[in-house]
């Protein structure tokens, strides 16, 4: 949680940069078929599709990387899990180092799938913008809001600086509590990621046996002469 804004801001930018809704002004698949995309076809239209996808992953590897630790996952160190909160130490797990390397990989690709999920939901969700709303948003929004944000990190960093030990040590203690929110909400959102994936089939089932059962209730269903 420490530049939750900047997050934002650089989605934001990393999606116009890509070219992808709701910034495709070049392409504008929903109104104009394909856009230039329309004169190519076969492996020089899969070319185009393999770019556009490269740098989805790309961009969301580099969200990952600057914002969400990368291979870090909360607690895990070099020789293991180590929960400590300020200079409050609990027990540690000791673990072999290439686990600790496997977990690393696989938390980061992991995260940079989530990234790239969210990317491709933003795409399904929002319409595309005019050329003009996109031009207010960049000159307007995007580049003072940054601008403010590097002034106020700036100025942040200072009073920490400026802060003394009492206060470093409080930001320990606080970095703690959120690595143990991003852990129990990160385990919580996988579970539900999972149950998700599943869920459609198990409501599928039910909604079947739920009309089977009614359907047995009522006297069985009807045939119509065309069935019969």
């Amino acid at each position: 949680f420490v530049q939750p804004f900047a997050f934002f801001l650089f989605l934001a930018a990393s999606i116009a940069e890509n070219k992808r809704v709701p910034f495709d002004a070049p392409e504008g698949e929903s109104e104009i078929v394909a856009g230039y995309f329309l004169e190519y076809s076969g492996m020089k239209f899969g070319m185009f599709m393999l770019g556009e996808y490269m740098e989805l992953a790309i961009s969301s590897a580099v969200l990952t990387t600057v914002f969400f630790g990368g291979y870090a996952i909360p607690f895990l160190h070099r020789d293991g899990i180590t929960v400590a909160f300020g200079d409050i130490i609990y027990p540690t797990l000791k673990m072999p180092h290439v686990l600790v390397i496997g977990l690393g990989v696989c938390a980061f690709f992991l995260k940079t799938w989530t990234v790239c999920w969210a990317q491709l939901f933003i795409r399904w969700t929002i319409p595309r913008f005019r050329y003009d709303q996109i031009m207010k948003l960049g000159w307007r929004f995007l580049l003072p809001s940054a601008l403010v944000n590097v002034l106020v990190t700036g100025m942040v960093l200072l009073s920490i600086a400026q802060g003394g030990p009492g206060l470093s040590n409080a930001l320990d203690i606080l970095g703690g509590v959120t690595q143990a929110l991003v852990f129990a909400g990160g385990t919580v959102g996988l579970l539900w990621l999972i149950s998700g994936i599943l869920a459609p089939a198990r409501e599928h089932l039910k909604s079947n046996s739920s009309s089977a059962t009614y359907a047995r209730a009522k006297g069985g269903t009807k045939l119509t002469p065309m069935q019969a």
